[in-house]
C-alpha cells in the first residue's frame, strides 16, 4: 500500500536524507 506524500513532506524527506548523507560523509572524512 503506497502512502501519498504532499510535496512539502517529500521536501522534508529529501532534506533529512541529504543531512544524513552529509553527516556521514563528514564523519568519514573526519572533519
Amino acid at each position: 500500500m503506497k502512502k501519498c506524500y504532499s510535496s512539502r513532506e517529500l521536501i522534508q524527506i529529501l532534506i533529512k536524507d541529504y543531512d544524513d548523507i552529509y553527516y556521514y560523509s563528514s564523519a568519514a572524512v573526519g572533519s
